[in-house]
């Protein structure tokens, strides 16, 4: 606030407080460094740290660099999901066979499957494999041959 005084006019009054008081006192060169100093603050914070920063763009990209990955991978697997899914509607007898062998667990007349299971989750697998066949995990049995 301008404070009248006599002799030279208006004069503002000083601010009050010793980091201000001292600001004041030193002159332009202070006020100018202060002034450069809260720019490149401010630039900094604009640059590297907002949200349209040069950090959140580089983690964008990232994200989107792992999406594009994911999304190339499940095109190749829908791919080969068409191309297994043509070979069984055109009634491909290789493709026949393997899907009754791998999902089913079916076996050719005869032929004996023997199937390792190293711990519990395995044997869960060879209880399904084996689709009512007998013996205990890692022991030969006879397949469905229907």
């Amino acid at each position: 606030m301008p404070t009248p005084q006599t002799g030279r006019g208006i004069r503002w009054r000083s601010p009050e407080g010793p980091f201000l008081r001292k600001l004041w006192q030193s002159g332009r060169e202070q006020w100018r460094r202060f002034a450069v100093g809260g720019f490149l603050l401010w630039a900094v914070y604009t640059v590297l740290l907002s949200p349209g920063g040069a950090i959140h763009l580089f983690r964008l990209q990232r994200d989107s660099d792992r999406l594009q990955a994911r999304i190339n991978q499940l095109a190749a697997t829908c791919d080969s999901l068409d191309t297994v899914l043509e070979a069984i509607e055109n009634r491909d007898p290789m493709m026949l066979e393997r899907v009754a062998r791998e999902e089913f667990g079916y076996a050719r007349p005869n032929e004996r499957i023997y199937v390792v299971a190293p711990d519990a989750t395995d044997r869960r697998l060879l209880d399904r494999a084996r689709l009512g066949g007998t013996g205990e995990a890692g022991e030969a049995y006879e397949g469905r041959s229907e």
